[in-house]
């Protein structure tokens, strides 16, 4: 059985390797980089 911190490794781990994949984007922001939903649905649509 997997330990709670070889757990939280292998979810860091795959959170790291994939940002953007089809369907799905990450954002990482400090709470003044998105302003509003509207600002976030543009950046999802340029990448």
């Amino acid at each position: 059985m997997e330990n709670k911190k070889e757990k939280l490794e292998r979810i860091k781990d795959k959170d790291t390797v994939k940002l953007i994949e089809e369907g799905y984007i990450t954002v990482i922001a400090g709470p003044c980089a998105i302003e509003s939903w509207e600002q976030l649905d543009a950046i999802a649509k340029v990448v």
